[in-house]
């Protein structure tokens, strides 16, 4: 039991020794660390950087690959829209061709100046997707992958 006029550094001395809030042991950090890639121990201060350290790279390389593919997706959505915006032309296009391959050719010519990964995008795409909900559909999916596009790069940019 305490008194009401007891020194509060003594009960606090009092109970770091009695219990266990404070406890105190020894351990041997080991870690594989820079360019010579041998094991060296650390210090807690040095193990817990490390794993920082780790830690943003790790962050930074996900960042990096999902601005990618957000990227690449965008590219695709943005053909998928300019045929859609032109789609009279692109099913006579497709139409007139004698093989897909003629097709692909005749959609990333000069006339609509598509990547090849749109072609075939385009070349894949259902009949139903032409609808103009789909259309709609397509211009909100941009506008979000160009949002995540641009938080992407921002992310990478501040570090």
């Amino acid at each position: 039991e305490i008194r009401r006029d007891s020194d509060a550094v003594v009960v606090l001395n009092h109970l770091y020794k009695r219990t266990e809030l404070q406890k105190a042991f020894s351990g041997n950090i080991m870690a594989v660390l820079g360019a010579g890639r041998m094991p060296q121990q650390l210090t807690l201060r040095q193990a817990l950087n490390s794993f920082l350290e780790f830690r943003i790279e790790c962050v930074l390389r996900r960042a990096a690959h999902k601005l990618e593919k957000t990227k690449q997706r965008l590219h695709v959505v943005e053909g998928l829209v300019q045929a859609q915006a032109q789609l009279d032309e692109v099913i006579a296009v497709i139409r007139s061709a004698n093989s897909t391959a003629e097709a692909r050719s005749l959609l990333e010519s000069s006339l609509f100046g598509l990547s090849s990964e749109q072609a075939d995008a385009i070349l894949s795409l259902q009949l139903r997707r032409l609808t103009a909900l789909e259309r709609e559909t397509l211009r909100t999916e941009a506008a979000d992958l160009q949002m995540k596009v641009s938080e992407l790069s921002v992310l990478l940019a501040e570090r």
